[in-house]
């Protein structure tokens, strides 16, 4: 699960505006069991984004996760948000 300062967001509750402004966006990472496939992660939730067809290509990647309602900065380094935290 990936962490976020030194909270895991998995257990934590809403980030004070300390730790909002300190936490670093998460990016779009090499993918475990598809090489060459990125994976993309929740900057809020955690959640993973692997697409139906796994994408080698960013560009790819953020066209499958927008249209299952992700939203954020269309750059691999983020930060993005699922559907689910984004309401």
């Amino acid at each position: 699960m990936p962490t976020i300062g030194s909270r895991d967001r998995a257990d934590a509750g809403p980030l004070s505006p300390t730790e909002e402004a300190d936490r670093p966006a998460v990016t779009a990472i090499p993918a475990d069991h598809h090489p060459g496939a990125l994976l993309l992660i929740c900057d809020d939730c955690g959640r993973t984004h692997l697409g139906d067809e796994p994408a080698t290509a960013w560009h790819v990647l953020w066209a499958q996760a927008v249209r299952e309602g992700w939203r954020g900065r269309d750059r691999a380094v983020g930060p993005h948000h699922c559907r689910h935290c984004t309401g």
